[in-house]
């Protein structure tokens, strides 16, 4: 879901609560002109990791996004030097001329120089490139491949999103009731404000793949999104994990999207609230030696919740093995195939749900096959497939007892990491649906 509220209220908010780190006056760069340029790899060299940051904030998150770079540069940061990792930040951001004036996506690569200083050198301006685009992420991201040469790449993706949904279905649910005989659907959503096209829910700003509000003078769409399809497709190296930063991500349809794209994938299957993951302490995990340390990543930002109270101690956050998402698919085919039937009349009022008010395309995966009645043998093949791949860290409990009680949230009772859609009838997300690769590889929807 998108972290929505107007621009004005959240800047003044997240200003008082969330301080930017003072990092020797350093600030993400205002022009187009590079200060250093990219060394190209020579043959034999070996050892070199990039952590990508894909902070997509011309939209309402523009100062979260901003305090989340102040926050990467407060922790570990490698130096400059040419067998040293590299943190590389693709930035578009409304923060400094707001949405009247359109600005490049950057590709800027952050480093400790020789006098222990962070520095923040601008290595391309893409003029006009909306961050939102998969043309903009696939252009960045092969100008890193190309250029930097690692051995290893992981991103971090942060952002609105929405999960599998295609580009503006977030905020189009129909009113049905819930509690009639007739097809199952969800609430209306709230009363939208200003030009935002995203319901906007009381309590605390939470993140919701990407969104461009292109307010300025153009004939693009507003906002500007990109679907699951085209995310995935965009990315044109493999990936050693892949972190979202973004509500409603943890889906088991994103999850199998991206299975041959990336290792690893960590995302949160309910929203994230603005202020996200823990930034101070993420190049260290994931530079460390031997091999990424994405369950500390999870853990460090389940961390940053778990202790506070009422909504902001509201945090879901699983991660995912790819290479045992085939196994889960073909266990959910089976029992797909098997619970037709059964799983057309479940409840959805009594299944696990990871969303608020309206937005009812996000509930637990295991949960909703379960409330179809397979039986004690087949659950425990889809406890077993399940476990296999979603690995959470440590002894982190993984879940709240109210996730923003005060806010319309819920309470949770199952947690399997892995959300799902439950089908209620409405041709426009039935038919978007059943062209998503999870849905054809198990065919809940015919």
């Amino acid at each position: 879901m998108r972290r929505t509220l107007s621009i004005l209220l959240m800047l003044t908010a997240l200003a008082a609560l969330f301080p930017a780190c003072d990092k020797d006056g350093f600030d993400i760069p205002g022009d187009s002109t590079p200060r250093t340029s990219p060394t190209q790899r020579e043959d034999g060299m070996t050892g070199r990791d990039a952590l990508i940051l894909y902070s997509a904030g011309f939209n309402n998150l523009a100062s979260s996004l901003d305090q989340d770079i102040q926050e990467l540069a407060s922790g570990y940061v490698p130096t400059g030097a040419f067998y040293e990792d590299g943190i590389f930040i693709i930035s578009r951001s409304s923060l400094k001329k707001g949405y009247a004036v359109s600005v490049p996506t950057y590709i800027i690569r952050m480093y400790t120089d020789m006098d222990g200083k962070v520095q923040l050198d601008t290595l391309q301006a893409l003029p006009d490139a909306i961050g939102a685009s998969s043309l903009t992420m696939n252009t960045a991201l092969s100008y890193i491949k190309d250029n930097f040469g690692a051995d290893r790449y992981g991103m971090i993706f942060s952002s609105h999103a929405s999960g599998w949904l295609p580009p503006g279905y977030f905020s189009s649910s129909s009113v049905i009731d819930l509690s009639g005989p007739g097809p199952r659907m969800a609430p209306p959503a709230m009363p939208q404000a200003d030009q935002y096209s995203w319901p906007v829910f009381p309590g605390p700003l939470t993140k919701s793949i990407g969104q461009d509000e292109v307010k300025y003078p153009t004939t693009l769409p507003k906002p500007f999104e990109m679907s699951l399809d085209q995310f995935t497709d965009a990315i044109p190296m493999h990936l050693d994990y892949i972190i979202f930063d973004a509500c409603f991500m943890g889906g088991v349809e994103v999850a199998y999207a991206l299975k041959d794209k990336a290792d690893l994938i960590a995302f949160s299957p309910a929203e994230i609230l603005s202020d996200g993951f823990d930034y101070t302490h993420l190049a260290q995990r994931v530079f460390n030696e031997g091999s990424p340390d994405i369950k500390a990543v999870c853990q460090d930002y389940f961390n940053c919740y778990k202790d506070n109270d009422g909504d902001r101690r509201s945090a879901t956050v699983s991660m995912v093995v790819s290479s045992n998402m085939q196994g889960l698919a073909d266990v959910c085919k089976n029992l797909i195939d098997a619970h037709a039937s059964d799983l057309e009349h479940v409840d959805p009022r009594y299944v696990q749900r990871y969303y608020r008010h309206s937005s009812h395309w996000f509930y637990d995966l295991e949960d909703y096959l379960l409330k179809a009645g397979i039986s004690a043998t087949e659950a425990a093949a889809l406890h077993d497939a399940l476990s296999k791949a979603v690995i959470t860290s440590y002894e982190t409990p993984w879940h709240t007892d109210s996730f923003m009680p005060g806010s319309g949230g819920f309470s949770i009772n199952h947690y399997s990491g892995l959300s799902t859609f439950i089908p209620m009838g409405e041709a426009k997300f039935t038919n978007a649906y059943r062209d998503t690769r999870w849905n054809k590889a198990v065919g809940l929807v015919k």
